[in-house]
């Protein structure tokens, strides 16, 4: 929305409030006629995109970039030659968002490839594939209007091995900059964990409980030179010596375990 702002010389809001997965004929078929529809390559992925924007909100765009308030009550009607050639070149400069959007997930080259005003002539996917439609409404100043995005499945296919959660978190991996590291780290950093060491197990029946009192030494399996071990949400997680630090008691960590138990140097 911020370059949106930028592009029309104002306020510009722009909030998602659904996303569903539709049939394309059934998002077809609740579009409004006339409409403004924009159809745009996103090379090197196989298939298009659409972004359809509300006529009024459409016609308000225009009305800001010619100098006009944007505010103007319009009545639902076709877009003239000039005013779609306003919405083509405006669309052509929004492609620079979708890029953006886009990086974390895969390098594309998005093109606006058409503009259609009646919903039937846009044909992008067979009416029986499925889509992803992504609905949003967009405020400009005090305007307020519908945008949709529709994603066929033909084009995210090649993209959902990048936006499973294992790719996400895997290390080393396109998609993963620094940017992306530093983002999760902010967010884990302040994550609290309860942590404690245990100094060893013995078995006690009731009554030899019953009889301890203050004093009593309890004889532990754990033999002195033995590292202890470090648990961390019920896993041991860590090996480690005790000693002393200053005038507190502590321990250094020997070694780190993984799997709650399997432990490498």
């Amino acid at each position: 929305s911020s370059s949106m702002s930028a592009h029309l010389r104002g306020s510009v809001q722009v909030e998602v409030i659904s996303i569903e997965q539709v049939s394309y004929e059934e998002f077809l078929r609740h579009l409004s006629n006339p409409t403004v529809m924009s159809t745009i390559s996103l090379q090197p992925l196989p298939s298009l995109m659409v972004w359809e924007i509300n006529p009024e909100m459409a016609i308000s765009m225009v009305e800001r970039l010619l100098g006009g308030s944007g505010e103007t009550e319009q009545f639902r009607r076709e877009l003239t030659e000039i005013e779609l050639t306003v919405i083509r070149n405006t669309m052509a400069k929004m492609t620079n968002d979708i890029r953006s959007a886009w990086s974390n997930v895969l390098s594309i080259s998005p093109e606006l490839v058409s503009i259609e005003v009646n919903p039937q002539f846009c044909h992008i996917a067979p009416p029986t594939e499925m889509v992803i439609l992504v609905g949003m409404e967009m405020r400009l100043n005090r305007k307020t209007g519908l945008m949709n995005i529709c994603l066929p499945y033909t084009l995210l296919e090649a993209t959902l091995p990048r936006l499973s959660a294992q790719y996400w978190f895997a290390s080393g991996e396109e998609g993963t900059d620094e940017f992306s590291r530093k983002a999760i780290k902010d967010l884990l950093e302040p994550t609290l964990h309860t942590m404690s060491v245990e100094l060893g197990e013995i078995i006690l029946q009731v009554d030899e409980l019953m009889d301890l009192e203050v004093g009593d030494v309890i004889k532990l399996p754990t033999n002195v030179g033995r590292d202890l071990d470090v648990v961390m949400d019920n896993k041991v997680r860590f090996k480690c010596r005790p000693g002393v630090v200053g005038n507190r008691l502590g321990v250094e960590i020997t070694r780190i375990c993984s799997n709650g138990g399997e432990t490498y140097d």
